[in-house]
């Protein structure tokens, strides 16, 4: 899953991750106008985070907890991104999360 999939940096991660390593891509996108262009770029599915479900949608089209979140939002989608990861007990879950504090970026 990748937030702001249609910002600089998301775009590059959604074309990234789908194109290169092959990966099932989830985009995290505010206007669901730009779809087609994310598909284009390699998203398998495109997800508004202003739906009152995100959550839900995001659990939905993966068929359960994603393996892996880029977050490139931060604040404003990170519990969304922790909610929706896979817990993996005596494993390393594939995360690359950043969360932006203050005026700090911590990942």
């Amino acid at each position: 899953m990748v937030t702001g999939g249609n910002g600089g940096v998301g775009s590059l991660l959604v074309q990234i991750a789908s194109k290169v390593f092959g990966a099932k891509v989830i985009a995290i996108i505010g206007d669901l106008h730009a779809e087609e262009v994310m598909k284009e770029l390699g998203a398998t599915h495109v997800v508004s985070y202003k739906s009152d479900t995100l959550a839900e949608e995001i659990l939905a089209v993966n068929g359960g907890p994603i393996d892996t979140v880029l977050d490139v939002v931060g604040d404003a989608l990170f519990p969304t991104s922790l909610h929706v990861l896979k817990k993996v007990e005596n494993s390393v879950s594939q995360v690359l999360l950043a969360a932006k504090f203050g005026d700090k970026v911590r990942v």
